[in-house]
């Protein structure tokens, strides 16, 4: 036993002190490639005698104590490698008066901020600029290069700072923002100046940096990171005069491809990069693509390819967190815009809809003379007193014609009694001209008819439009609002779960618009064996001060990869449900149909729909209702606009009348709050120990109007309370019984049973037995339980 206890103990020491050596070589490596940036800042002389990124990095540096005195002496040896000794003594006195102004403040126990240094450094360029010009007798001159330098250092000191500060602070788990992205490929950038005269091998150094940086990081963190890079280096190098302008766009364009085919893999990613770059060089700048090129462009791949594969990126261009993502914001406004935007869309397209969807009870006066017309063609035309009638006396004819019609359209039908006598002794068609009347006018109540029934329709579309909209503009309103993150919470979980060996790639802790807080979480366990979820959710509870679960995720961790979990607040309540069903001459199909439905953020529907009459009729239609609401409060619909679309569905369906009832139940297992909408529904009743309360309903069953109105009610539930469903078969099977539900409140109180199953049960024999077992409709009971959860 104590043996192995050694061996385990051994072993756990052996891997603390691995773990340890590699962490201190790359700090090692950290501290060289400062260094020898160092250097390259140094040498990085732009306008013959010009080197304010040099002093800007020195001073950046210089915030991190234990790197001064070396940081120092690189940036120094850069600067006597690539200036006149004159101008090299010039930066070497502006950095000992940066050095003598921070240990003044070291002295007096003030710790300047990166501001400060920028500030520091640039008055110092300012000071010794100037004193220069003032020895050399230029002071003119030298004012206006010492102003252009000195901003130029303070900004840089700012820019160079982040990507500084986040190297010296680095953390496997810790993820690199925009800003500090940005900041390191300007170092990158910036940096390649310094290596414009070097060769390797007969090869330009500066080329095979310049792929190689861009190719590695734009491949590792995104099109953004290696577009900046290359738009930086090719800007440095134009200020060298090494290049035309021209070598910003190419030098650009190459950063964009490093990304652009990462997906592919490595080999992908090298083809890409490698025809590309070739391919824009030679398109926009042939006569600067030669051999020089090609080799440093083989050789950059060649250093890319023998790199290690990253199984994690250090760095991450996604951060999920608002607070670290200083785009999010915009990024926000513009999508909440967009949805608007829709949104104002469709209701633009509801209102064309709505304007052109007026119905019409008589014809109109234009459709009058259009009849007068078909009548007399038909009739008038070939008669040998049409002439006589319609040109001689057509005031008159038209007058008595007219007022025939307005007969027509008040009965109907016209007969030979409801012609004038008078055009009766003129005319010697009368009996055809009555034919004729009849049928065109019909005919004209057919069409008006028809096109009253597409007003109806397009009402009807007006109205699912403006519910689409509706429910956009809800989304475009609250798709960001009132999500609450907590990065003191993310931190303190982060930390805890660390001391158990718990490897943290990235935690998220908010509060989501329905209040409840949620944890995200992506995490492996370090250890020799595997860790359960049950050992994490005390941690995730001691901190949010909540009784949390796990909503998603793996149940178990180990060491093999990072796995993504989340926890959500734990319901309060538990809901337990039962059903009990019969059909109209006990035949298989029900006219009823129902649904069990959980939602998201901890709510349940129950809903019953009783469709018209019974059979497969009735249930097609019931079941179609269902099916509906199912699918529309699933997509996020909210239950008020769900109804009226189903409403609206149901009418256009069919020439025939489709009605349906629904009952629904929605109840938040977080507050006990159950919201009825009843429409057309039989009452529903709660039981509360020995109290019974009915929720009752007097609205109209879907698909009878195009306007429906439902009925809404919210009630409390507690502890042990049970919500009691039912069709209108179980009332009705009491025709004696003026007041319908209190049969079935007093069958509620002889009951005692926790059971909900129990009671649906019982309820639906009650029925059965008050009709003899003689069903003059469906009967369906549906029951649910809400209960407290223990602990």
């Amino acid at each position: 036993m104590d043996k192995t206890n050694i061996t385990v103990g051994q072993t756990r020491m052996l891997i603390s002190k691995k773990d340890k050596i590699q962490k201190e070589g790359l700090k090692i490596l950290k501290l060289i490639f400062m260094y020898a940036v160092g250097l390259m800042m140094g040498r990085a002389v732009i306008f013959n005698n010009m080197n304010p990124m040099a002093m800007a990095y020195f001073s950046a540096v210089y915030i991190d104590k234990k790197n001064r005195i070396w940081m120092f002496f690189s940036v120094l040896i850069g600067l006597l490698t690539a200036m006149p000794i004159i101008d090299a003594l010039k930066y070497a006195l502006i950095m000992i008066l940066i050095v003598s102004v921070n240990s003044i403040l070291d002295i007096k126990g003030k710790k300047p901020l990166l501001v400060h240094e920028g500030v520091i450094a640039a008055t110092s360029c300012l000071i010794i600029t100037i004193t220069a010009g003032i020895i050399q007798n230029n002071v003119f001159d030298n004012m206006l290069v010492s102003l252009l330098e000195s901003a130029s250092i303070f900004s840089l000191v700012l820019i160079y700072g982040r990507g500084l500060k986040y190297l010296f602070e680095h953390e496997e788990d810790k993820k690199a923002t925009n800003e500090i992205l940005i900041s390191e490929a300007i170092i990158m950038g910036t940096a390649v100046a310094g290596i414009a005269d070097i060769t390797v091998m007969g090869l330009g150094f500066i080329e095979i940096w310049i792929f190689s940086v861009i190719l590695i990081l734009g491949y590792r963190h995104g099109i953004g990171t290696g577009a900046i890079i290359g738009v930086i280096s090719g800007i440095v190098l134009v200020l060298m005069g090494r290049y035309e302008p021209e070598i910003i766009g190419i030098f650009g364009m190459v950063g964009i491809l490093s990304a652009l085919f990462r997906e592919l893999g490595k080999v992908g990613s090298i083809i890409g990069f490698s025809l590309g770059t070739i391919g824009l060089w030679y398109f926009i700048s042939p006569l600067n693509l030669d051999f020089q090129i090609v080799k440093a462009l083989i050789v950059s791949v060649g250093i890319f390819a023998i790199l290690p594969n990253e199984q994690e990126q250090i760095y991450s261009m996604k951060k999920t967190s608002i607070e670290e993502d200083k785009y999010i914001d915009k990024v926000q406004g513009i999508i909440s815009e967009k949805l608007n935007n829709f949104s104002d869309s469709f209701q633009n397209i509801a209102k064309t809809f709505e304007h052109i969807s007026e119905r019409r009870v008589n014809l109109t006066t234009e459709e009058v003379n259009k009849l007068l017309d078909d009548v007399a063609e038909k009739v008038c035309k070939d008669c040998s007193m049409c002439k006589m009638c319609w040109q001689k006396e057509f005031y008159d004819t038209y007058r008595t014609v007219f007022s025939i019609f307005s007969a027509v359209e008040n009965k109907n039908q016209i007969t030979e009694e409801d012609i004038p006598e008078v055009f009766i002794k003129k005319c010697i068609k009368p009996k055809e001209f009555i034919i004729t009347t009849n049928r065109l006018f019909e005919l004209y109540k057919i069409n008006l008819t028809w096109e009253n029934k597409i007003a109806e329709n397009r009402q009807l579309i007006s109205q699912q439009f403006y519910s689409v909209a509706d429910i956009i503009d809800k989304l475009g309103n609250n798709l960001y609002k009132n999500i609450e993150f907590n990065t003191d919470l993310e931190n303190k979980i982060s930390e805890e779960l660390k001391k158990d060996d718990i490897l943290v790639k990235d935690v998220v802790v908010y509060k989501a618009r329905n209040q409840r807080m949620e944890v995200s979480l992506k995490i492996k366990y370090d250890g020799d064996k595997t860790k359960s979820m049950k050992d994490i959710t005390p941690v995730i509870n001691k901190f949010t001060k909540k009784k949390m679960r796990l909503e998603e995720g793996c149940k178990y961790i180990n060491g093999s990869k990072y796995c993504q979990v989340k926890f959500i607040e734990s319901e309060v309540y538990r809901i337990a449900k039962g059903v009990a069903r019969a059909s109209k001459d006990y035949k298989d199909i029900s006219g009823d149909s129902y649904t069990f439905l959980n939602l998201p953020k901890g709510q349940d529907i129950v809903a019953l729909s009783d469709g018209m009459g019974t059979g497969l009729k009735a249930f097609k239609e019931s079941k179609a209702a269902i099916e509906l609401l199912e699918q529309l409060l699933e997509a996020g619909f909210d239950g008020e606009t769900a109804i009226k679309m189903i409403n609206s569905i149901l009418v256009l369906k069919s020439s025939e009348q489709t009605f349906s009832t629904l009952d629904m139940g929605l109840v938040d297992r977080y507050t006990g709050v159950c919201e009825f909408v009843k429409i057309g529904a039989a009452s529903s009743f709660i039981k509360r120990g020995n109290k019974v309360e009915v929720v009752k309903s007097t609205s109209l069953p879907m698909g009878m109007l195009n306007e429906i109105e439902s009925e809404s009610t919210t009630k409390n539930l507690r502890n042990g309370d049970m919500v009691i469903m039912v069709t209108d078969g179980i009332l009705d099977c009491e025709d004696e019984e003026i007041d319908k539900e209190k049969w079935v409140e007093e069958s509620l109180h002889k009951l005692d049973s926790r059971n909900p199953q129990d009671m649906a049960d019982y309820i639906l024999e009650a029925a059965r037995e008050k009709t003899g077992g003689m069903l003059k409709d469906d009967m369906t009971v549906l029951v649910m339980r809400i209960w407290e959860k223990a602990g």
